[in-house]
């Protein structure tokens, strides 16, 4: 019973994602702080596995249960992009793609800075997509592994 705590709380970006777009939504001029938000959500999903040790043997499981809708959503927009060639006009559409809005602009920083070490700059939204999940894995896992030292 205490592991499908890990996967539920894979829905939380989804509430986050809503909130963000129906907050700039309803005032077109304001502009949120953005890459702090993305900050703060990194640092919750580290906490996130900070304390998913209780609910996981070992900082590798609980973070494959953890991303499990992460990773669907992730195919889901990979399938969107790449595929289709557009994105879906339907709940599941918008939803994938509000998913990792907290973190598209930590995501679109890193993807500007890598592509300028490597000399060139393709923009595609599914790199990313693939930015903002490796960043989301990367804090729950290290959250989790800093529980894992603590407590030994």
């Amino acid at each position: 019973m205490k592991k499908i705590f890990l996967p539920a709380a894979g829905l939380i970006p989804f509430a986050l994602g809503f909130g963000m777009n129906a907050r700039m939504m309803a005032n077109m001029d304001l502009v949120l702080p953005y890459r702090l938000i993305g900050a703060v959500w990194l640092l919750f999903w580290g906490l996130v596995g900070y304390g998913a040790k209780y609910f996981a043997g070992s900082a590798r499981s609980s973070a494959l249960l953890a991303h499990l809708i992460p990773g669907a959503v992730l195919l889901c927009l990979l399938y969107q992009e790449l595929v289709l060639g557009r994105y879906w006009f339907n709940l599941l559409g918008v939803a994938t793609q509000f998913y990792y809005l907290p973190l598209l602009n930590l995501a679109f920083g890193l993807e500007n800075f890598l592509f300028a070490l490597t000399g060139g700059w393709v923009h595609r939204m599914w790199y990313s997509y693939l930015i903002a999940f490796g960043l989301m894995w990367a804090a729950f896992y290290l959250g989790s592994r800093l529980r894992a030292h603590r407590t030994t």
